[in-house]
């Protein structure tokens, strides 16, 4: 095992602590929150396969998948935090991130991994040339 590992959870984690969140706000169902969190865990997974780690912070990118899940659920927190403000600043992050994930969150084709799998296996060993 190597020294250094990612931090592979830390967006999960976020995650998992938007939702401890969630429930503190008012009108707010278990059943529509577990919805949005497993929903919510898909596009976390789907994130992984972008970009957005090396880009936004991990709480950032939660919100983000949550806001995917379900919008008016991720608005009605950001309103919760920022009581004063008429439009809370953290929205205006979200659709960026959003996008990101829509755009590049599916895996690679199957065969565009083997390609590339096969010209790294050359560049490893050029002795099997």
């Amino acid at each position: 095992m190597s020294r250094y590992t990612s931090p592979a959870t830390a967006t999960v984690r976020c995650n998992q602590g938007l939702t401890s969140s969630f429930q503190t706000l008012p009108d707010i169902s278990i059943e529509e929150l577990s919805r949005a969190y497993e929903t919510a865990l898909g596009h976390v997974r789907a994130a992984r396969l972008t970009d957005a780690e090396f880009i936004y912070t991990p709480s950032q990118i939660a919100l983000a998948c949550f806001s995917l899940a379900s919008p008016t659920l991720a608005s009605a927190w950001a309103r919760a935090k920022f009581p004063s403000t008429p439009h809370p600043p953290v929205l205006d992050v979200l659709e960026p991130i959003k996008a990101l994930i829509l755009r590049d969150g599916s895996p690679p084709d199957v065969e565009a991994v083997r390609e590339v799998d096969r010209r790294l296996r050359l560049c490893k060993n050029p002795e099997k040339i």
